[in-house]
């Protein structure tokens, strides 16, 4: 019973060592007391007063937050900048016990930031518009260099690798097309090695990995492919999850062209995984509202690569990544984990 083996394997307290490599910025919360707002001598526009400020790493690094949660020993390989940011980025990471070894420093560039203004009006929290700090210049070839060796170091010391690949915009990323050729060959040098591809917008460019993806991605990423649509395609679509044929026939083109299964995540409705010739669906844990679904794919990929590396069978390890995944979003207004111990009390065996 899958039930009992993850609970099992688990209880032996696993430390595996996973990688997670591409994307990370800083998130950088501002809380807001509208009771406190005065006027600007200077401008008379009204000054809004933060009470508090909360940093997190993101994008990468919420994904490497997931899986310090559960034990894992955990590595980072990106890029930051020489600015506060930057040292605030490392440090929210080496917080956690994750080995920035891997991170790149890159003078004259910012690091990528998103400064997140919530603001309380009587007891009630508005998220107010995001200010984004993103580079738009392409990363020196010196620095996608020294990512890739940093990669390839930490691919000899890991059980599983995850690829963060989700900024809709190559210029300030450190994932350009030669990093993500790098990765499609991995499998050559590191044959054993789980490697999982989260990818927004550049699902198709990966082969040899097991990429993951949400319902609209998948689609939009096969008519890429099919050339039907031009573009990174970004926007949404909200239908996705309903056009299950499509979806499925999709599901089968991409695991076949790539070589490696796909996981796809269906939000209500669990995920599934293709391997070109048969499909699998992994049923969704229940949850009762309230939920946060933000960060619920990173921790979707924290569960399969957490899982992966334990030696679990790719749909069991989705099942445990839902467990992780539903035990995350239950956290309201934070970077959602989870904890060994409360998989198990999930899953009844606590």
């Amino acid at each position: 019973m899958i039930v009992h083996r993850i609970a099992e394997l688990l209880k032996t307290r696993p430390t595996p060592t996973i990688t997670v490599a591409g994307d990370y910025c800083l998130d950088e919360y501002f809380q807001i007391d509208a009771s406190l707002d005065e006027p600007s001598v200077e401008t008379g526009l009204t000054a809004y007063q933060v009470r508090e400020i909360r940093r997190y790493a993101g994008v990468g690094g919420t994904i490497a937050s997931n899986l310090a949660a559960l034990g894992a020993q955990t590595r980072a390989v990106g890029i930051y900048g020489e600015d506060g940011e930057g040292f605030e980025l490392i440090q929210a990471l080496k917080k956690l016990g994750i080995s920035t070894e891997g991170m790149i420093l890159c003078p004259g560039r910012y690091t990528n930031t998103y400064l997140k203004p919530m603001r309380e009006v009587n007891g009630v929290w508005t998220e107010l518009n995001r200010l984004d700090i993103r580079n738009r210049a392409p990363v020196e070839e010196s620095v996608a260099d020294a990512a890739i060796q940093a990669l390839y170091r930490a691919c000899e010391v890991s059980d599983a690798l995850i690829i963060s690949d989700q900024f809709t915009f190559e210029s300030g990323s450190v994932v350009t097309p030669r990093f993500r050729e790098v990765v499609s060959a991995l499998h050559r040098d590191f044959p054993g090695l789980f490697i999982l591809v989260d990818s927004r917008s550049f699902i198709e460019k990966y082969t040899n990995v097991v990429v993951k993806c949400n319902a609209s991605e998948l689609l939009k990423a096969v008519q890429r492919l099919h050339g039907k649509i031009g573009g990174d395609g970004v926007a949404v679509d909200e239908t996705a999850e309903f056009q299950t044929s499509w979806l499925e026939e999709s599901a089968r083109f991409l695991a076949q062209r790539n070589g490696k299964p796909v996981v796809v995540t269906l939000g209500k409705s669990g995920s599934m995984i293709a391997d070109g010739e048969t499909l699998v669906h992994i049923p969704a844990q229940k949850v009762e509202p309230p939920i946060d679904i933000c960060g619920a794919g990173d921790a979707t990929n924290a569960g399969l690569a957490f899982g992966s590396a334990l030696g679990l069978t790719l749909p069991e390890a989705a099942f445990l990544a839902g467990i992780v995944s539903s035990i995350t979003i239950k956290q309201i207004g934070v970077t959602g984990t989870a904890t060994v111990e409360q998989v198990l009390e999930k899953l009844g065996a606590a």
